[in-house]
């Protein structure tokens, strides 16, 4: 996944599933204020995903990271992800419990 990506500051949708990545991520949310769909599944992408996801795309409705090899925790920040309606985070390696702040993405679902 290219860096220069966080030149794309109108970007809206973001759609790498099925390329068999095997890259970290690079930290590019904090230039993406305007994302709202991430979907990066089924690749072969690792370390943590969320290093810099709140820190900017707070406008995200859609984050799709299933079926990759993604670790570490997730964070409580998570939580200010309020316009999430699609979280999909299956067939990882994340470690402990969900955040509590979870439960306050009450747009989850709809």
């Amino acid at each position: 996944m290219p860096k220069e990506i966080k030149a794309l500051t109108g970007l809206e949708v973001l759609n790498f599933s099925d390329n068999s990545l095997e890259e970290v991520v690079p930290p590019i949310f904090e230039a993406l204020v305007n994302l709202k769909e991430f979907d990066i599944e089924r690749n072969l992408l690792q370390g943590q995903v969320f290093n810099d996801i709140v820190n900017g795309a707070l406008s995200l409705e859609s984050f799709k990271i299933s079926s990759n090899f993604f670790s570490g925790t997730i964070p409580e920040e998570i939580g200010l992800l309020s316009n999430l309606v699609n979280l999909w985070m299956a067939e990882n390696r994340f470690a402990g419990e969900l955040p509590a702040t979870i439960g306050t993405l009450t747009k989850l679902g709809t």
